[in-house]
């Protein structure tokens, strides 16, 4: 399995539009990763709670993207 095959999607931070990408969370577990840093934005620190999908245009092409972990689907706003 790839990387890709980890990915949830793009979302962004409601409170301050920083754009990250969703990894599964068992992906974020397999690798050791820190879990609490990842359920958060990282640029303002907001919980992942109600992020939102993004749309065209919220992140520069060829952005780097970090990672956050989603605690289930309910966590994304609109869902």
């Amino acid at each position: 399995m790839t990387l890709a095959d980890y990915v949830i999607g793009q979302y962004k931070c409601p409170q301050c539009g920083w754009v990250h990408i969703a990894i599964k969370r068992e992906f974020a577990i397999a690798n050791n990763y820190d879990i609490p840093r990842l359920e958060k934005c990282f640029r303002c620190g907001a919980p992942c709670v109600g992020f939102v999908a993004v749309e065209p245009g919220d992140a520069p092409m060829l952005s780097t993207l970090q990672a956050v972990v989603l605690k289930d689907a309910t966590d994304v706003g609109g869902a």
